[in-house]
């Protein structure tokens, strides 16, 4: 995949709000390989060993350097045999080793016998920057076909299947100057996995029949990205970088770049795409990371004997590639960019260039950066704009660098009168940075900055294997002393003026550009007369009047600005008292169950960490009985967030971290940190929330912004919307945003006020205390939650949950819509089945067997081979009172089409299953057991298993236990019993829906690209077409009579051929002249048309509402 995310170094956390927004998307694994604009953590510029001020890595004013990439090592590396200890935090228990190969591939491996996961990560200091001229995307395209199949495993899937297998997953991702590639499997197939993952970096086949295919799927990717904001918005700036930097390319890549230009030309993709990985793809460009149970000895004996294979090629001094930091020069900068979205937001975002910061790890002048621009709190640029009701958001941070230069941005959220105030939210900004500029580096600053840094360090918590061993590879690409290669992503060491003046000195409005996105723009903004060629996002570029640079750089300070105070929330009693020897428990314990409240409390007995998580559910039938209660309860808490920006923000800093979040039938209340300071957080949350009090003002501009959120929801991909109304169908009551939106015009400052009064009189709270605090904590917080709130209980009745919807039994129904965005070529559709109750012990654990045995083939057909589309995805869903499984795509084809080429696989797989072998079978089994019985990784993980438990109202925090024991006892016979009862077509009972949602543009019918794929197919069947005879008929733009014509003759003149297969070929040759059938595609005439989804909602039996499986009891 091509990285998307746009994040990097000492980057402040997004807004509630806008990770909110963030978390509204459908995350979907399986068809995650892709293209990322930027990997933070792979950042090299350190010249030769030579340390540089930052100062003296800008260029000085006019003059001129070339793009070129500056070819060198990223660090002087310690001689082969040289024993390097690395520096790793306290708590750190896994045995890691440093080595390298002898053809200069870095090594970490990290042994842990007691890994529940094995994982392993290449990074290669390669990425889009590197693509080859005239292959636009090259880089991002090799990442795709290197998991199409190795020398030794020939097979398009077997690297895959084998993972899926063994509890396994894998991904890759495409940065500007890195591509990394990491899985995680089953430990004991730690060794097969490496075998196969091996053959990526020494003999991958780049198969002809495959190439092709590839091509259209890395289009696919990009067409999901085109009506993407993010997406957008970052092509345009690089659009706007210097033409002679790299920086400049397009990255993605498409069909058309890929493979349809250069076949034009004359040119081979495929051989061209095979040189690029031959050059490209060598030893001492490679960082590996193997994590497994084995001992080092054993781990780094697996990593030499597969990975000395490597080919060296390149010369000494080339093995990194560092581009100049010349990303804008002087023509790009002090300019403002006026931009058009696609949905409706608004905002302002000043860039300033940089020099490449990773040799700077001792300081990390960034963090000092981002600690002043990112603050919240009182005198913050944040606290001044939201007092003047021009911004709802901030952050402040690097960005979308690479290796050489990098990007400091500071990027508002502007509410309507904001966006009229343009040029004044952009001068506080500047007139901040001047007040910072006016002042020596503050050291009892960077004190506090280092002292959270060490307390991180000594308590970092552990991952996901694949996360760390990905993390770590591109961490190996850093310029940092070897011991320090961990240590330095946490820790600041050194006090250093000089690096601090220099990094602020470089906030200069002379070097930066101001980009400012709205649907409207102000009235003084002329209108835009430009679009970026590959997007086409709508823009102007102006320049910075004078008179405002000069105002920027001498004016007159703002007298509200002022630099943060002392942070009281730093925890100081880190104590943990922990006892060796002890079994964890496998649950929480209910230490209070009353009409009013419920307690549960774990103290932590996994990872004995200074750490707890604090959570409550205050439980309301008012919250969401009506739309209207519904909108009231957003409003409120998207309200409630913003006025707590500034009280909590030195929390946040000191590790503290808060949620509040509208959860249907309750709001959700988190704290997690250090334990130390927990409890003042907690109490000063639910004070703070109970005195509230509507800001008539802030209320208009959180009105606008929740309004903007709710008519941007039609403007989502396909793929996210179907899954949405898929989860709408099967609901009891759930509002959708156009039914809030209508709530949302008629509500005032004072029914917020209102609305929270007579929520708070009478509610159920739902708590959950675990970590480092004991009983007594734990009971005193509980005490000072009821205390605060002062609520009556509720009824028996009030506190049922919501519960679905029963598809009838032998049904088959199809909901159709158009995707609201016109301009979106994407179609999409979910098919659904309902198996049964999500509480039957015996039904619950093979329906997920089943679903593990589906993944793989789903991908490799519907994705890899048929090419429906970049996005694929299968799983089972539950929700209360019932589960099924489901299968999700979205592509350029209709939606009808979709559904019968799932149905065409639906069939496949079940001959699938029925050909599987017994010992396939049980190594999938065991897979599953694997991933059931997998141990939470960190203390969040644990908390997150229990509150899902507690949450769904069941209380079932044994189940994967029984489990387990269920699908130790499944045989292949039940699995397929299953699929023909609940899944296959042919099923006279399975109750089935899908969602179909259709492109608003039609497919157009490509004669031309037909007949390309007709003489492709021919010439797959030994069919002898020759080559220049067909270009020129091309060239003629010939009928499709002509065409027919010529591929008649040819499969005349291929005498070697069989008369019967003529006679099947000679019938594709007819079809040229048939529609495409994607276009005349029909579900099956059993299938119902949905035409009043509210009716068919209502008509609709109910699941039973979730219950606890078993009596609760008070702990003595």
């Amino acid at each position: 995949m091509y990285r998307a995310v746009r994040s990097g170094l000492a980057v402040k956390r997004l807004s509630t709000t806008t990770t909110q927004h963030a978390r509204a998307g459908l995350s979907i694994s399986a068809a995650s390989r892709a293209f990322r604009p930027n990997i933070a953590t792979t950042r090299m510029g350190y010249i030769g060993g030579q340390r540089r001020s930052l100062a003296a890595s800008v260029r000085s004013e006019g003059a001129v350097q070339r793009p070129d990439v500056v070819k060198t090592t990223s660090y002087p590396l310690p001689p082969m045999d040289t024993k390097i200890e690395l520096e790793l935090p306290p708590s750190e228990d896994r045995k890691h080793r440093y080595f390298r190969l002898g053809n200069g591939v870095e090594c970490v491996v990290v042994s842990d016998e007691k890994c529940d996961k094995a994982a392993a990560a290449v990074d290669v200091g390669v990425g889009s920057l590197e693509d080859k001229e005239g292959l636009d995307g090259c880089a991002h395209f090799c990442e795709h076909l290197l998991f199409l199949g190795t020398e030794k495993y020939p097979q398009e899937n077997a690297y895959s299947t084998y993972l899926s297998a063994n509890n396994g997953h894998s991904n890759a991702y495409t940065g500007l100057s890195n591509t990394n590639y990491f899985f995680e499997v089953a430990p004991e197939a730690l060794e097969g996995a490496l075998d196969r993952f091996a053959g990526f970096f020494t003999a991958p086949l780049f198969d002809a029949s495959c190439t092709e295919r590839e091509a259209n799927a890395v289009n696919s990717e990009h067409n999901k990205n085109l009506q993407s904001d993010m997406w957008r918005f970052y092509q345009l700036e690089k659009h706007l970088s210097s033409p002679r930097h790299p920086y400049h390319k397009f990255g993605t890549g498409t069909r058309e770049t890929l493979w349809d230009a250069p076949r034009r030309e004359g040119r081979d993709p495929r051989a061209e795409l095979i040189e690029w990985w031959r050059e490209m793809y060598c030893a001492k460009r490679m960082k590996l990371v193997v994590m497994g149970r084995e001992s080092p000895e054993v781990l780094e004996k697996w990593v030499r004997d597969r990975f000395d294979a490597v080919p060296v090629r390149t010369k000494e001094g080339e093995e990194r590639l560092v581009y100049n930091s010349d990303v804008m020069e002087q023509e790009q900068m002090a300019n403002f960019v006026f931009a058009e979205p696609v949905k409706d937001v608004r905002g302002l975002e000043i860039t300033f260039p940089f020099p490449d910061q990773s040799h700077l790890y001792a300081s990390k002048p960034g963090n000092y950066l981002a600690h002043f621009l990112g603050h919240e709190g009182p005198g913050s640029i944040l606290s001044y704009l939201k007092r003047h009701g021009w911004v709802n958001s901030l952050r402040a941070g690097f960005q979308s660098g690479s290796v050489g230069f990098d990007f400091f941005k500071v990027t508002v959220d502007l509410t309507a009168d904001g966006l009229v105030h343009y040029k004044d939210v952009a001068m506080t900004i500047y007139k901040y940075i001047h007040l910072l500029r006016s002042v020596p580096p503050q050291e009892h600053v960077f004190k506090e900055i280092k002292a959270l840094s060490d307390i991180g360090f000594r308590f970092v918590e552990r991952g996901h294997a694949s996360s760390y061993a990905s993390e770590l590879s591109t961490q190996l690409q850093q310029p940092v002393p070897r011991q320090k290669i961990i240590s330095s992503q946490w820790l600041v060491e050194r006090f250093d003026p000089e690096e601090l003046k220099d990094a602020v000195q470089l906030l200069d409005i002379r070097r930066s550009v101001i980009t400012v996105t709205a649907k409207k723009m102000p009235a003084d903004v002329i209108p835009l007369d430009k679009a970026e060629p590959v997007y086409g996002t709508k823009y102007r570029r102006d320049k910075i009047p004078e008179e405002f640079i000069k105002e920027a750089l001498n004016g007159a300070l703002i007298p509200e600005l002022h630099l943060p105070g002392p942070n009281a929330f730093i925890p100081e009693k880190l104590d943990v008292n922990k006892i060796e020897g002890k079994q964890p428990a496998s649950r929480p314990s209910l230490l209070k169950d009353t009409p009013l409240a419920r307690l549960w409390h774990k103290k932590d007995d996994r990872f004995w960490v200074p750490r707890a998580n604090v959570f409550l559910a205050l439980q309301s039938p008012l919250l969401d009985v009506t739309p209207r209660q519904a909108t009231l309860a957003r409003l409120y808490c998207d309200l409630f967030r913003d006025s707590i920006t500034e009280e909590v923000y030195d929390a946040e800093l000191a590790g503290l971290q808060y949620s509040l979040e509208y959860a249907g039938d309750s709001i959700t209340v988190g704290s997690v940190g250090y334990n130390d300071k927990l409890p003042m957080l907690t109490e000063k949350m639910v004070t703070m929330m109970k005195a509230f009090q509507v800001d008539p003002e802030r209320f208009a501009i959180i009105k606008d912004q929740l309004q903007r959120v709710w008519t941007n929801f039609q403007l989502e991909e396909p793929y996210s919307l179907t899954a949405y109304f898929a989860h709408y169908a099967e609901s009891e009551r759930m509002w959708t945003p156009a039914e809030k939106l209508a709530e949302l015009e008629h509500i005032s400052p004072e029914d917020v006020q209102t609305f929270a009064k007579e929520f708070f009189a009478r509610m159920y709270i739902e708590t959950l205390v675990h970590g480092n605090m004991d009983v007594k904590a734990a009971t005193d917080l509980q005490a000072m939650v009821e205390r605060v709130l002062g609520a009556q209980p509720l009824s028996a009745p009030e506190k049922l949950g919501d519960r679905s919807l029963l598809l009838p039994e032998a049904s088959e129904h199809v909901w159709k819509m158009s995707v609201p965005n016109a301009s979106n070529v994407n179609s999409s559709c979910e098919y659904y089945c309902q198996v049964g109750d999500v509480t039957d012990d015996h039904l619950r654990p093979r329906l997920s067997l089943l679903a593990q045995l589906a993944h793989e083939p789903v991908f490799n057909v519907l994705r890899t081979q048929e090419q429906l589309g970049y996005l694929v995805f299968s799983g089972a869903r539950a929700a209360t009172g019932v589960m099924g499984l489901r299968i999700l795509l979205q592509s350029e084809r209709p939606s009808a089409y979709l559904e019968t080429r799932v149905e065409a696989f639906l069939d496949y797989f079940k001959k699938f299953l029925e050909d599987m072998s017994e010992e396939d079978f049980v190594v999938a089994r065991q897979g599953l057991i694997s991933k059931k019985t997998e141990k939470p990784k960190n203390l969040h993980g644990e908390s997150s298993r229990f509150w899902t438990a507690i949450g769904d109202g069941y209380y079932d925090f044994d189940r994967r236990v029984r489990d387990v024991k269920q699908i130790k006892q499944t045989t292949k016979q039940e699995v397929i019993d299953v699929f023909m009862r609940y899944i296959h077509p042919s099923s006279p009972t399975r109750r089935k829906l899908s969602i179909h949602m259709d492109s608003q543009i039609k497919p157009t019918e490509d004669p031309v690209a037909r007949a390309k794929v007709l003489m492709e197919t021919l010439a797959g069947k030994s069919v002898v077409v020759p080559e220049e005879e067909w270009q020129q008929l091309m060239a003629s733009q010939p009928s499709v009579e002509a065409v027919q014509t010529f591929a008649s003759e040819c499969i005349k003149a291929s005498s070697e051929i069989k008369a019967e297969e003529k006679t099947v070929l000679e019938a594709l040759v007819s079809a040229l002249a048939e529609p495409p059938r994607e276009t005349t595609a029909r579900v099956r005439e059993s299938n119902v048309l949905i035409e009043d989804i509210v009716g068919w909602k209502a008509s609709l039996q109910c699941s039973a509402a979730a219950r606890p499986i078993e009596a609760l009891e008070v702990k003595a």
